[in-house]
Formats: C-alpha cells, sequence, structure tokens
C-alpha cells in the first residue's frame, strides 16, 4: 500500500471512530517495507489508546 492509509481504515482497524483518528493522528510514515506507521498524539484519551503500542503508534497491517 503506497497511497498513505485514509483515516475511515485505520478507525476500521484500531476500532475508533474515522472523527477519532482525524483529531489524535499527527503523522504517517511509510516504511521500507511497504507497511505504514500511524502516530497518535499523546492527548489521545487512555479509552481509545487500546489498539496501539505504548508509544502511540499503529502498524498498519500488509493488505491484498
Amino acid at each position: 500500500m503506497s497511497e498513505k492509509p485514509s483515516d475511515c481504515e485505520v478507525a476500521k482497524l484500531i476500532g475508533i471512530t474515522e472523527n477519532e483518528v482525524g483529531t489524535y493522528r499527527v503523522n504517517s510514515d511509510l516504511r521500507p517495507d511497504g507497511r505504514w506507521l500511524i502516530y497518535f498524539g499523546y492527548q489521545m484519551p487512555v479509552a481509545l489508546r487500546k489498539g496501539l503500542t505504548g508509544s502511540f503508534t499503529f502498524l498498519m497491517p500488509e493488505i491484498g
């Protein structure tokens, strides 16, 4: 996946709303392996962090 994942795609995978992704997402980096690493802000409420690592990131799985 070379295109940056949409807020909707990320939301479905981590179980929060598209609006919440748009509010707390701060950056997205394409890794050399072709997967996207999504960064979220530290102000993200604890209840929304279930699908994230301790460093407020989410590694998109390979799609397709």
